[in-house]
């Protein structure tokens, strides 16, 4: 994160952050492009724009490869967008895409079958689900 962009989150400037972020990326001037573009989504979210961070969070999932695998998260993020947008099946579907993403990068399948359980029978939403599950 770069000081300007940490100053005016500390602030709780949204608007400015995001402004700086975009900016530096249409430039050139990223150091770290991921993070560049999670700080992007969360400003966008935090001021509303649960579209723009979307889209945000998605160009970080296809700019992501073998060697900079996107963080799992990002697919839980992307499906807290898609709830505030109303689009509840690609939510669900961001919410598995999460919960895939981390039986992967954990091995623990074991533990995610036995939330996914609990929470069927709790018939809880597909975001909480996925909150839930991060837990495990």
């Amino acid at each position: 994160m770069v000081d300007k962009v940490a100053e005016y989150l500390k602030a709780r400037d949204f608007t400015g952050a995001l402004a700086t972020l975009e900016f530096r990326r249409k430039t050139g001037e990223v150091e770290d492009p991921q993070k560049a573009f999670l700080w992007a989504g969360y400003c966008a979210f935090h001021l509303g724009q649960f579209q723009r961070a979307f889209d945000s969070y998605s160009e970080l999932l296809n700019g992501a490869s073998r060697d900079a695998p996107a963080p799992p998260e990002v697919h839980l993020y992307q499906a807290c967008c898609l709830f505030y947008l109303q689009m509840f099946k690609p939510c669900e579907d961001a919410a598995q895409a999460y919960t895939d993403a981390e039986q992967v990068r954990t091995g623990r399948r074991d533990s995610l079958v036995v939330g996914r359980a609990v929470l069927r029978e709790m018939d809880a939403p597909p975001v909480a689900a996925a909150v839930m599950v991060s837990w495990l």
